[in-house]
């Protein structure tokens, strides 16, 4: 008897081990206490100390000449599918090009906000580079959905807003994902559920071993 349930504990150590191991990396994300940014405190060094999956909490001005789109199915509340927006990706004015964030499309308006999210580099998304490039491509008001609000401009009007919508982003700045935030309760669940889980399969496994069969 004291073997069998000394086997047991053995095995539960052994897969809340390996599971905790896995999603290491997630808890002690999460453990870490938000770092909070505004234009008042910030400085390089706060950006040096940021690690991918850290939650900030920043305050900023969203940039209407550095921000592009990501297109994509958009579920409806009766649960029909379109194509629309998802996303907009769009620098923030008082951080030049250390930042950009990720948010829905309700939040595009050019007002100091606060954004709330996970981080991760700009071009360690799916989209590669793609995001940083359409970035720091100036607006051509040639192209079909620029035509209309160039009607409205001059031509040298045009000029110098494309000049100061050409930017230089980096595989070194950070994208926020507003809105995704680690919780930590969710975290500890899936290591709770995943441990069980393997501890029965290894006690199935090794029932001999366990129950002296």
């Amino acid at each position: 008897m004291l073997r069998t349930i000394l086997s047991i504990i053995f095995f539960s150590l052994i897969s809340f081990g390996i599971v905790y191991g896995l999603y290491m990396d997630q808890i002690a994300s999460v453990q870490k206490p938000v770092t909070k940014i505004t234009p008042e405190n910030y400085s390089p060094s706060i950006k040096q100390q940021i690690e991918y999956g850290d939650i900030v909490e920043i305050t900023g001005t969203p940039d209407l000449l550095h921000q592009v789109s990501q297109e994509g199915e958009i579920e409806s509340e009766d649960g029909s599918k379109t194509e629309g927006i998802q996303y907009y990706y769009v620098g923030l004015k008082e951080y030049g090009y250390d930042f950009v964030v990720r948010i829905n499309p309700g939040k595009l308006f050019s007002e100091t906000q606060t954004f709330k999210g996970k981080v991760t580099g700009l071009t360690q998304t799916d989209f590669g580079n793609r995001i940083k490039n359409s970035l720091n491509k100036p607006i051509n008001f040639q192209d079909s959905v620029n035509k209309e609000a160039a009607k409205e401009l001059d031509v040298e009007f045009q000029e110098e807003i494309a000049q100061q919508s050409e930017a230089n982003f980096t595989s070194s700045t950070l994208l926020i994902l507003d809105n995704e935030i680690v919780n930590k309760n969710d975290i500890y669940a899936k290591v709770f559920f995943w441990g069980v889980l393997l501890d029965i399969f290894l006690i199935a496994v090794f029932r001999k071993v366990v129950f002296n069969l």
